[in-house]
């Protein structure tokens, strides 16, 4: 079972060069890997924790939206070493929303110098997760959306197909038990073409990422041969 647990983000993003003699490590851990926003809700928080015993390290948060209303508090933070703090993203109510949206948070977090003649190599590292924006109306059927997603294929074109107004995260998607990398995400509404190595198939398995960070259930469901429209 994956765990949700506390996402280390070391990956490099980018560099801040001063003298280059010892490494700095931003040691900044999110307590969750995505976060859903129920329509209603005056904000959610993302706790933000600094394991570095030593540093402190600023932190600088943005969400890509294409919207002007969505706003994080605080927008730049001072973690103190070996500690924590929230942030919150409030989310205005839309009119006439049908199915979720999907927003990204970006955290970036870059330590602080030790002291004024520290030489160091200092590393700005950002992570992005997923923020999903759920209408009140959609609270309930969530959980098992991932159930309804149906396969079918034309020769070595499979087609799959997400029926519901969720946003779909597969954890593991298969073919015949071999895996089909490339399908990741499924929009709501969304049909999805991908190709296979063969034309000989019989089943496709899958696994959701579910709201808590961990997967689902295995699912199988038989794949019908449909060429209409090829």
């Amino acid at each position: 079972m994956s765990l949700p647990g506390w996402l280390n983000i070391r990956s490099v993003i980018g560099f801040f060069l001063l003298l280059t003699s010892s490494l700095a490590g931003a040691a900044i851990q999110l307590q969750q890997t995505r976060l859903v926003y129920p329509e209603g809700e005056p904000s959610v928080a993302l706790i933000i924790k600094n394991s570095d015993v030593t540093h402190s390290v600023a932190i600088e948060s943005w969400i890509e939206s294409g919207r002007h209303d969505i706003t994080i508090t605080p927008v730049t933070m001072i973690v103190k070493p070996d500690s924590k703090r929230a942030l919150n993203i409030h989310i205005p109510e839309r009119r006439h929303n049908n199915q979720e949206s999907l927003y990204w948070l970006n955290v970036k977090g870059t330590p602080l110098s030790g002291g004024a003649r520290s030489e160091q190599l200092k590393i700005a590292v950002i992570n992005r997760i997923k923020v999903f924006y759920r209408p009140q109306k959609l609270i309930s059927g969530a959980a098992n959306a991932y159930e309804r997603i149906s396969v079918s294929a034309c020769r070595m074109q499979l087609t799959i197909k997400n029926p519901t107004p969720y946003f779909i995260n597969f954890y593991a998607f298969n073919v015949d038990n071999k895996e089909v990398s490339h399908v990741r995400t499924i929009g709501p509404y969304e049909i999805q073409s991908v190709l296979l190595p063969t034309d000989k198939y019989s089943v496709a398995h899958w696994q959701a990422i579910l709201d808590t960070g961990f997967h689902s259930s295995p699912v199988s469901k038989k794949i019908k041969t449909n060429c209409s429209g090829y």
